[in-house]
Parts: C-alpha cells; structure tokens; sequence
C-alpha cells in the first residue's frame, strides 16, 4: 500500500510538473516571443537558409561550368577535383595524407562556420529592418 502511494506521488507530481512547463512555454519564450511566434519565426529562418543554400549551389555550379552552358560536364568536374585535390596536397607531392586531408577540412569546416555566422548575421539585420518598417 505504501508503494503504491509514493508511486502515485511521484506520477501526479511529473504530471504537474509537465502542465507547468507546458504553460509556461505558452506564454513566453526567452527572447519574449510566444511559442507560436517562436515557431514561424524558426521556418521563416529555415526558408531563408534553403533559398540562401540554392543560391551557393547555383554558383558552385557557375563556378565549375568553364564553357558556360549551364551544366557540368565530366571534364569540368574532374578539372575542380583536381583543383581541391592540389589545395590538399599541402606538400605538393601529388599524394595527399591523412594529415593533409585533416587540415584541410579543418580549414573548410573554421570557413564554414564563418559563413554560417555572417549568415544568420545577414538574416537576423533582414529582419530587424523588416520589423522596423
């Protein structure tokens, strides 16, 4: 009997704790908008982001299309992988260790992060000029 109290104890008090949180993430979040705003606030930002990505898709491939008809062709791509291969080889003896492969994602990943960030400082400008106006 006893058990079954302390069980029953533990389950209202999870439940009332849940109801809590739940009221309070209704009200407000921490930058003082509701949940609702919060919300599309988060898919107008992804929105932003996946148009922002098909644009740098678009002029990766305007970058490698030497000929400019609009596609890549086999040559023309395996011209930019011999171009990322030779930026690896950091020794230039035409084989690339596993050091080098190592530096240079770190070298891709630190740039990056530098874009994503001048990114979301680009969007969250947007949209403060947006909410002004």
């Amino acid at each position: 009997m006893k058990i079954r109290n302390i069980i029953t104890t533990i389950m209202s008090a999870g439940i009332a704790m849940f109801v809590l949180s739940a009221t309070a993430n209704a009200e407000e979040t921490d930058d003082g908008m509701n949940t609702q705003e919060h919300t599309q606030h988060h898919k107008q930002m992804k929105h932003k982001m996946m148009k922002r990505h098909r644009k740098h898709v678009d002029q990766r491939i305007l970058k490698m299309d030497s000929n400019g008809d609009g596609k890549i062709d086999l040559d023309e791509y395996l011209a930019h992988a011999e171009k990322n291969f030779s930026e690896m080889d950091a020794d230039g003896d035409k084989f690339v260790t596993p050091e080098e492969a190592r530096q240079r994602h770190q070298q891709m990943r630190k740039r990056h992060q530098e874009g994503r960030k001048e990114m979301h400082k680009k969007m969250e400008t947007e949209e403060r000029q947006a909410a002004e106006e």
